[in-house]
């Protein structure tokens, strides 16, 4: 073998060696990482816990307090009343509806020979369409109880949001950061 080869050889050997022992480093390194990423969550989370075990009984009580005075506090046809450092939005979300099982519905929709009415027809089979579903289950709710199983439906609800009065300062901060809106939870 030539000198120049042995040397390229030994240099290459050299070179993976090293390679070697930086990759199990940097396998530690991410080891360790993740043990101190997995500690910090936990303690993150213990945190993030007792504050919210502190939020619920204030929301708690701005819920009450709202829902007892609200015909003094809201004036007739608004959502929404100020104080002087809040905004008290009130916001209606309408109910909606969520498709659990489509192979369900179109077993269904077989029976009841509509296929053609809420599905699209591919290349091979029928494929579900949600928007073609929706509309023909508006036009049919006499037939709305054959696919209950297979659709999830949430009522009308009410949220409250709650943002800082921005109109309102009592000191002038340039540095001072303004706190985002809250949604206040309904227990």
């Amino acid at each position: 073998m030539s000198d120049a080869k042995q040397q390229v050889i030994n240099q290459l050997e050299s070179l993976a060696a090293k390679r070697f022992y930086l990759q199990l480093e940097m396998e530690d390194a991410n080891r360790q990482f993740k043990t101190q990423e997995t500690a910090l969550r936990a303690a993150h989370s213990v945190r993030i816990n007792d504050i919210q075990s502190r939020i619920a009984p204030i929301d708690n009580q701005i819920w009450q307090l709202i829902s007892e005075y609200r015909s003094s506090l809201i004036m007739p046809g608004k959502q929404s009343f100020a104080i002087m450092n809040s905004v008290f939005k009130f916001r209606r979300n309408f109910g909606s509806m969520k498709i659990l099982n489509e192979a369900g519905i179109m077993q269904v929709a077989r029976k009841l020979k509509i296929v053609n009415k809420i599905a699209d027809l591919p290349s091979f089979q029928w494929r579900f369409n949600v928007k073609s579903f929706l509309a023909w289950l508006n036009q049919h709710p006499e037939q709305r109880a054959k696919f209950n199983d297979f659709i999830s439906t949430t009522g009308e609800t009410e949220s409250l949001t709650l943002q800082p009065n921005e109109n309102y300062t009592v000191f002038h901060n340039s540095a001072r950061i303004s706190p985002p809106s809250i949604t206040i939870k309904k227990s």
